[in-house]
């Protein structure tokens, strides 16, 4: 599912209520980044295998499609992206 219409707000509101638990998550270059863990805020929390879990905002998301969350980056970026805590606001 993407957003190409959407405003950005409407589009990560709704990618907020519509990313459910255990969907894998892909780099924009189709690398899998890991699973979606939790939802908190304006954020989800991606475990990985044999590494620690990191947080990424739902503003990096280019949409649900096929059981995979996409992200708008490569995996080469992804460092830039991950975030320690969850965004709230």
């Amino acid at each position: 599912m993407t957003f190409p219409d959407a405003s950005e707000h409407d589009r990560t509101e709704h990618l907020v209520e519509g990313v459910p638990l255990g969907h894998d998550v892909y780099s924009s270059d189709d690398d899998k980044l890991g699973v979606v863990k939790e939802v908190q805020g304006r954020s989800f929390k991606v475990a990985v295998t044999r590494q620690p879990d990191y947080w990424l905002s739902f503003d990096a998301v280019r949409g649900v499609e096929a059981g995979r969350v996409v992200m708008t980056f490569p995996k080469d970026d992804l460092r830039g992206y991950k975030m320690d805590d969850p965004q709230v606001r």
